[in-house]
């Protein structure tokens, strides 16, 4: 890492630290994407600074958010796609059925292969 770009990472670091929604959500997406961050355990603090930005109600770490959810498995898919549905407007029928996107939550689950 050159000088640069660790003084970048130390200055969105303290930003995000100071609750700077948008570096809280560019520290969050480092964290959890970067081959890095994993192999220095940071994965928790990503998803940190993503659920915090998500609080803040920015966009795209909602949407980051809840796809991260929805791949994690059936734990989690289900609250991905109920915070997708809070931000984004899908339709929630009675039935607990996703319509919004043009697909059932059931056939959104088919294609994360949660359900068979």
């Amino acid at each position: 890492m050159g000088h640069k770009n660790l003084k970048d990472d130390l200055f969105i670091h303290a930003c995000a630290l100071h609750n700077n929604i948008e570096a809280m959500f560019r520290k969050g997406i480092v964290c959890v994407v970067s081959d890095e961050c994993f192999y220095y355990g940071n994965f928790d603090l990503g998803m940190t600074f993503l659920r915090q930005a998500t609080d803040e109600d920015h966009l795209e770490a909602i949407y980051f958010l809840g796809m991260i959810y929805i791949s994690r498995g059936p734990h989690q898919c289900h609250e991905g796609l109920q915070l997708l549905d809070a931000y984004f407007g899908w339709a929630v029928t009675d039935d607990g059925e996703y319509t919004g996107v043009g697909y059932s939550s059931k056939d959104l689950l088919r294609a994360v292969d949660v359900v068979h």
